[in-house]
């Protein structure tokens, strides 16, 4: 099999460059907290915590949450592997690995979604890179509101690489949309005794495609 370095320079230097934190970063953000806020629970796992933004921020509003990320650079509270987590069973309420999955090959993921659903008594959250020529065209005017119950109205239509070869980079291994990598077959490496309860597109950040999980 070959290897990829997916973190050519410091995983340090990577999270915290300057224009890491875009426009679209901080919407990611805003889904990765709220499905998480959603759920109100007790205790967090959040795997792969990059420049620690979420976290903090839960950490905060009074939520308690344990970080554990591979790189121990970053300073994360635990240190280990997705694939195999110093965690007992069950031991959080919520375990979230947000874009952490496409920074391993294919073949690893059944293994490492079943090593979630293990620390886990309840949710598990995921984020994934989802690629394909896309247009997105949001409306908002006064009366949105009172005629359709929302802050906007979002028009959007996305066409899969599905004709395409994914051609791995310096940090991905795969990404959805792409030949071979359909949502269908994500969705199938699910593990039994999981049950996906919600999708969510995140407004004009598209690229990354939510799920959570219920067990």
């Amino acid at each position: 099999m070959k290897v990829i370095n997916c973190q050519k320079e410091s995983p340090h230097k990577y999270f915290y460059q300057k224009d890491y934190d875009d426009l679209f970063r901080f919407i990611s953000y805003y889904y990765q907290i709220e499905l998480i806020r959603e759920i109100q629970p007790r205790t967090i796992l959040e795997i792969g915590l990059g420049n620690k933004f979420v976290s903090n921020y839960l950490s905060w509003h009074g939520y308690h949450i344990v970080t554990c990320d591979l790189e121990a650079e970053l300073l994360p509270e635990v240190v280990g592997d997705i694939k195999n987590l110093p965690f007992k069973a069950s031991s959080f309420e919520v375990v979230a690995a947000y874009e952490v999955l496409e920074h391993l090959p294919w073949e690893f993921l059944p293994q490492v979604l079943v090593e979630l659903k293990r620390v886990t008594c309840k949710y598990v959250l995921l984020s994934v890179p989802y690629s394909g020529l896309s247009a997105e065209i949001i409306l908002r005017f006064p009366l949105v509101w009172k005629l359709f119950k929302s802050l906007f109205i979002d028009l959007f239509i996305r066409v899969p690489y599905f004709y395409r070869k994914f051609k791995p980079g310096d940090e991905h291994y795969w990404e959805l949309g792409w030949r071979g990598y359909s949502l269908k077959r994500f969705k199938k490496l699910i593990p039994q005794g999981m049950t996906i309860i919600k999708e969510v597109r995140p407004v004009l950040k598209t690229y990354h495609h939510f799920f959570v999980l219920k067990k």
